[in-house]
C-alpha cells in the first residue's frame, strides 16, 4: 500500500523558544533513529527522548513522517550551510581551500556517517529527493570554486569534475568508520581530490 504524502508542519517555529523546541525534537529523533532504527522510532519514543509532550510534537509536525522529513532537510541544510560559509580566498593555495571545504563538510556532521546511513531508512522517497537536491546545490557551489582556480587545474570539464568531487566525497564519507571520519579522512580526501584536479 503506498504511503500517504508527508503532511506539512502544523505551525512554523518563528520565535526563538519555538525554534529551540523544534531543534530538541529533531535532535531526539536523530538519537532514536540511531539507537533503534526508523521502524521503532515512534512519536512517543521521540517525545520521551526530547522531554516534551506528544501535543508539543504535533504542534509543529503532522506526525512521524513530518518529523523525519524535517530531520532529513535539516541534515542537508546544515552540511550545505557549513560548506558555503567558507570564505573563498584565491590567494590561498588550492589544496588549502579544498581542505577547508572538506573539513567543513565533516564538521557539519556531528553524528558522523552513521546518521546519513540511518536516514536512508526514512521511507516515502524523502531521503532520496533531499539528497538529490542537496547534491545539485553542492555541485554548483564546488563548480564555482573550481572556476575560481581554473588556471591552476589540469581538468578542463569543470561540470564533470565538480560532479565527480561531490560523488567521491559522499561515497568515501558514507563508507568511512566513525574513527576515520573524524580522524584522517579530511587529509586523505583532500589529497585524493587535489591529485585528480591538479
Amino acid at each position: 500500500m503506498p504511503r500517504k504524502p508527508t503532511k506539512p508542519p502544523r505551525r512554523q517555529a518563528r520565535q526563538h523558544r519555538s525554534q529551540e523546541t523544534v531543534r530538541i525534537i529533531l535532535d531526539a529523533a536523530a538519537q532514536v533513529l540511531l539507537g533503534e532504527g526508523y521502524a521503532r522510532a515512534t512519536t512517543n519514543r521521540i517525545t520521551e527522548a526530547a522531554g516534551v509532550s506528544i501535543g508539543t510534537l504535533y504542534q509543529y509536525f503532522g506526525g512521524k513522517d513530518g518529523v523525519f522529513d524535517a530531520l532529513v532537510q535539516r541534515y542537508f541544510d546544515q552540511v550545505l550551510e557549513r560548506i558555503r560559509a567558507q570564505p573563498l580566498d584565491t590567494s590561498l593555495p588550492f589544496d588549502v581551500t579544498i581542505r577547508a571545504l572538506v573539513s567543513a563538510g565533516i564538521e557539519a556532521q556531528r553524528h558522523g556517517p552513521e546518521l546519513l546511513r540511518a536516514l536512508e531508512q526514512v521511507p516515502n522517497a524523502v531521503f532520496r529527493q533531499r539528497l538529490a537536491h542537496g547534491k545539485r546545490a553542492l555541485t554548483a557551489f564546488v563548480r564555482g570554486i573550481l572556476q575560481a582556480y581554473r588556471t591552476s587545474l589540469r581538468v578542463t570539464d569543470l561540470d564533470r569534475a565538480a560532479t565527480l568531487l561531490v560523488n567521491a566525497a559522499e561515497g568515501i564519507g558514507y563508507n568511512a568508520t566513525r574513527e576515520s571520519f573524524f580522524g584522517d579522512l579530511a587529509d586523505d580526501l583532500t589529497m585524493l581530490l587535489v591529485r585528480y584536479l591538479m
